[in-house]
């Protein structure tokens, strides 16, 4: 994976929360608006989690293995919503460019 740099900050939440709504036809305002996954998509549980992940790792082209889906052992908290999703993406794409630079 080439490890693009995605948008940061609002333009990621907005990013994700568009990408979520499209896949899973939810609605993108309610994400935005901070209502929890539980409360905008239908069976919300941490393999819906998973395939967002997995949807986020292809449209990002990047590979979110600090973001929680559920397995045992995992140090982090399950992300109830789309302000925790797209922290914990920041942190992940945070971590990639300091490794990346601390490698040149």
């Amino acid at each position: 994976m080439t490890n693009p740099i995605p948008p940061a900050g609002d333009a990621l939440r907005v990013a994700i929360a568009s990408c979520i709504a499209e896949h899973l036809n939810v609605d993108a305002a309610r994400l935005l608006a901070g209502v929890p996954f539980a409360e905008v998509i239908p069976d919300f549980d941490s393999l819906m989690l998973l395939e967002i992940v997995l949807l986020l790792e292809a449209k990002f082209e990047l590979k979110l293995d600090e973001v929680p889906t559920g397995q045992a052992g995992g140090i982090v908290p399950l992300p109830l919503d789309l302000e925790e999703l797209a922290g914990q993406v920041e942190a992940t794409v945070c971590r990639l460019k300091y490794a990346q630079a601390g490698s040149l």
